[in-house]
């Protein structure tokens, strides 16, 4: 069963899509975070695509646009970093509340920027028990900084515009303080990371430094490259190879509740 709902934080209306297996009783949840100028769908429907097969799984899935964002209350020009965070933690205490989930099984996704945010959250919340990166941003600042140079955007005046969206001074003031490598050292349980071999938005170097943050650490974690892919894993093929290993991870983490030997 889908169903749409709400919910708000900082007095601001989110809006999300609930997927719900049928049958009764608590179930293993995943809460998905999209990226930046994405939505709750993200592209090609790929959010959509996994939630729903995770709910064949037997997981509730919820998916969501964080405020500032597609069908939540606010303008894109407000949208920062710290503010999805704070929406993320907001998340998963409403989804955690709901009695079709067990809250002690709950696994987070986040694609891109949304990974970084991912990052931050499960390094804060006891509720995350499984996270998963899809071509996670490590250094937010930089990335930000690269891909405004490479498109020759002008960095002088705000708000800044970018391929119809318009980036307020705020987000860029706070980029310096946004520090997902090192808050993912807190983070409670295993971590996958994936990552399309031919990335050019976020190159693969990303996760890698991930890696090696909870490898320094002795965190559980694995990491899988797809050859050929690109940011999104734009193609059928590509599609299929990301949702079937992130459907094994949160199954074997979730559901077997298989320990996973540290680094």
């Amino acid at each position: 069963m889908e169903r749409p709902i709400t919910f708000v934080n900082e007095g601001q209306q989110i809006v999300g899509i609930l997927h719900v297996p049928e049958g009764r009783g608590s179930n293993p949840g995943v809460v998905l975070f999209h990226g930046c100028t994405g939505s709750k769908s993200e592209d090609h429907w790929i959010f959509v695509k996994l939630a729903r097969r995770l709910c064949g799984e037997g997981f509730v899935v919820l998916r969501f646009d964080f405020r500032n964002s597609c069908d939540s209350e606010g303008d894109f020009e407000d949208m920062t970093v710290s503010g999805e965070i704070s929406d993320g933690l907001r998340s998963l205490e409403w989804f955690s509340g709901l009695p079709e989930v067990d809250e002690n099984r709950i696994g987070l996704l986040g694609l891109s920027l949304g990974g970084a945010v991912a990052a931050c959250v499960a390094g804060r919340s006891s509720l995350v028990r499984s996270l998963v990166l899809w071509s996670p941003v490590a250094r937010p600042k930089e990335t930000f900084e690269r891909l405004m140079a490479v498109k020759g955007v002008e960095m002088g005046e705000f708000p800044v515009e970018q391929g119809g969206f318009r980036f307020g001074r705020a987000f860029w003031k706070e980029l310096p303080r946004i520090q997902p490598l090192k808050e993912i050292r807190f983070v409670k349980g295993p971590v996958l990371m994936i990552h399309g071999s031919e990335d050019r938005t976020v190159p693969p170097m990303n996760s890698e430094e991930y890696q090696e943050v909870l490898e320094r650490y002795r965190l559980p974690c694995e990491r899988v490259v797809i050859e050929g892919a690109d940011h999104t894993y734009t193609g059928t093929g590509y599609e299929s190879l990301v949702i079937e290993e992130t459907i094994r991870w949160f199954r074997r983490t979730l559901v077997e509740r298989r320990r996973y030997a540290r680094p």
